[in-house]
């Protein structure tokens, strides 16, 4: 009995600290989202400063959107730092999705600091990092949530373990689908806009554009073989432990 309390209290222990980083991780990311937001609101403002300028920049407004590329750069670098938290605890899907979000950011961060672009390439750039963070902050909350279901009357764990792993396979593979659908709901737009614009040839940004969605189809489809594979290992492992 007394070893059974023991083992009892661990899981309580691990699992308050799981949630505890959970807690933490969504708090960051509601930052970085907030974050996110206030650059791509002043990209708009400043790309429509230029075009009433008749598409040139004054110089102040020109050393502004600078600067701005060098707020991009922080939020980047702060993402980073969960990105790593987020390996560490194997959680593959959620890391990968905030990864692709900073090289996003750092392609935004050269956009503006370095050629002072504001147009609707870096725009859609930064409306893809919004969109990412924000599914992020969504299923960490919904995650979040689940586990308080799962607690008992005296607020124990009843839900079952997942491996140790702080962000279970169930959402990690909830979060892939997600990524697939904004990937196909993002390849649409596109196509529906060409239609609209009935253009022959692709300009620089709709090549640069189509290279981005082959690109992000094909790590998607190679994430989703890793994580088929790595989960495929973990049942493996598991199955003699069933046995006793």
């Amino acid at each position: 009995e007394a070893e059974q309390a023991l083992e009892e209290a661990e899981r309580q222990y691990a699992s308050l600290m799981a949630e505890e980083k959970l807690a933490q991780m969504e708090n960051t990311l509601g930052k970085l989202l907030y974050a996110q937001k206030k650059v791509n609101e002043k990209t708009i403002e400043m790309e429509t400063m230029r075009l009433k300028n008749g598409g040139t920049w004054k110089r102040p407004d020109r050393i502004k959107v600078q600067g701005l590329g060098d707020e991009q750069g922080k939020v980047a670098e702060e993402s980073t730092d969960l990105m790593k938290k987020m390996q560490e605890e194997d959680s593959t899907v959620f890391s990968w999705v905030l990864q692709t979000a900073i090289d996003d950011m750092s392609l935004v961060k050269d956009l503006l600091k370095k050629d002072v672009q504001t147009d609707e390439y870096t725009q859609g750039l930064e409306r893809d990092i919004e969109r990412k963070l924000q599914e992020l902050l969504d299923a960490l909350k919904k995650e979040m949530a689940n586990r308080k279901k799962k607690k008992g009357p005296q607020g124990s764990n009843t839900g079952g373990g997942s491996g140790g792993r702080l962000v279970p396979p169930i959402a990690e593979l909830k979060m892939l689908r997600q990524m697939q659908l904004s990937l196909k709901k993002k390849t649409e737009d596109f196509d529906r806009q060409l239609k609209k614009d009935k253009t022959d040839e692709f300009d620089d940004v709709q090549r640069t554009i189509v290279k981005r969605l082959a690109h992000e189809q094909g790590t998607l489809s190679d994430l989703t073989r890793k994580f088929a594979d790595a989960l495929s290992g973990q049942t493996k492992e598991e199955k003699p432990k069933e046995g006793g």
